[in-house]
């Protein structure tokens, strides 16, 4: 090998050296290109999501969606897991039921069955009976043990009868010491008083006296007052308020006094009309009746004599020397109003200590059924002081009506008092 191919192969090894060093440094650089924009694509991804992702799943798409499925699993898993149990829960647990509701299914299961059973309802003043083992047997309702528990010793029967051409069903439920379906008359008989306020025996019946009584009682979202309770377990209510219409106790022309002052015979007066008509009110603002409230009133002889003012009577015996009998609402009578206060100086209708400790006494005025025997035009009424007055017929006054519940009547709570009244059922 001469000299000039020496020099050639020298050239030659160089050059492959210096290419290689160039590929070498030209990967690197492409490499750092490369890492360079993919951490742009990391911040620019960042930046759209909100979010870096962590470095575990750092390792690739296939990984990302794998652990993503994972995840999604393990939660649909947790919502499977927790839908059985409850679903588990809710066949092997039992309802829970409070007495009154027992006494609401009895009440409904008896309607079913008479509705199946027509010709079984009571006729005239006939009053029929089903018991919960007859309502169980015809499947109308399930066995006591299904709503109160395992261990329940309870019983029932449902009464049912007509009143004014509507079917009245009652419910009693018999749990022993645990519970008993409670008339509303047995309620407000819990306790009698001989001095104070409360209830009062007289005579055959029983009549709350003073100011702050326990009478109060809630029908169809209004509020009355237990006036008395009769010898045969009636209980008469009053309304707690003014009925939202007012009216003039007569406007008929009076030919003793030349105008019309207005007669004050109440078979013939315009407030019995009133009264009629009130009791049939179907207006959903100004009732104060439902169909359901109506099943349980009873009809009452309403005491309509005439007195005269100045008169020291109040046991009512002046006024029913005339009596009207049958009627679904009246008035309270002025002895009702005397009887209610405690104070001993309330010996006169015309005396202004009648409204003292009397549940009866308001700031309005309102009108009593009793007419005036001194003449033919004037009627007794409510002052806004709570004095018994007197005025012509022709006034128009707001009325309190009365009513008469029948001695099956139930209560399903309260206590009588202006924040708990006793419920009627």
């Amino acid at each position: 090998m001469d000299e000039n191919d020496n020099i050639e192969k020298e050239i030659t090894e160089d050059n492959t050296t210096d290419e290689k060093e160039v590929v070498e440094e030209l990967t690197d650089e492409d490499e750092d290109i490369k890492l360079e924009d993919d951490d742009i694509m990391e911040d620019e991804s960042s930046e759209k999501t909100g979010f870096s992702l962590p470095s575990s799943f750092s390792g690739g798409g296939n990984d990302l969606k794998k652990r993503l499925i994972l995840i999604m699993g393990i939660i649909l898993g947790l919502f499977l897991v927790i839908g059985l149990f409850m679903g588990i829960a809710s066949i092997f647990s039992k309802p829970s039921y409070t007495y009154e509701d027992v006494e609401d299914i009895m009440k409904d299961a008896a309607k079913e069955y008479f509705a199946d059973h027509k010709k079984s309802l009571p006729k005239g003043k006939q009053v029929v009976a089903i018991t919960d083992s007859t309502l169980i047997k015809n499947e109308y309702m399930d066995e006591m043990s299904e709503y109160l528990g395992e261990d329940t010793s309870c019983s029932g029967r449902v009464t049912v009868k007509k009143v004014d051409g509507k079917y009245a069903y009652t419910p009693y439920l018999n749990c022993g010491s645990e519970y008993n379906s409670t008339e509303l008359h047995k309620a407000l008989k819990k306790k009698i008083v001989t001095s104070g306020e409360g209830l009062y025996s007289v005579n055959n019946g029983y009549i709350f006296r003073g100011e702050k009584v326990k009478n109060y009682v809630k029908m169809n979202k209004k509020t009355w007052r237990v006036v008395k309770i009769s010898g045969n377990n009636e209980v008469m209510l009053v309304l707690n308020s003014v009925y939202e219409n007012s009216s003039v106790w007569d406007d008929r022309f009076n030919t003793t006094e030349g105008y019309n002052s207005g007669i004050n015979d109440y078979k013939a007066s315009r407030i019995r009309e009133f009264l009629k008509k009130t009791y049939r009110d179907k207006d959903k603002d100004t009732k104060i009746l439902s169909t359901d409230d109506k099943a349980k009133m009873v009809n009452f002889d309403l005491c309509i004599a005439k007195r005269k003012v100045g008169s020291t009577v109040k046991d009512n015996s002046i006024e029913c020397g005339e009596v009207l009998s049958d009627q679904k609402m009246g008035l309270l009578t002025v002895s009702d109003y005397m009887f209610a206060s405690l104070d001993p100086k309330c010996t006169k209708d015309n005396d202004p200590s009648c409204q003292n400790y009397n549940y009866l006494a308001t700031d309005y005025e309102w009108v009593l059924v009793t007419a005036s025997k001194n003449n033919d035009s004037e009627i007794f009424y409510i002052s806004n002081t709570g004095e018994i007055s007197t005025t012509e017929a022709m006034t128009y006054s707001d009325i309190r009506p009365v009513i008469m519940l029948s001695s099956d009547t139930m209560v399903k709570g309260g206590k009588g008092t202006k924040s708990k009244p006793y419920i009627v059922r």
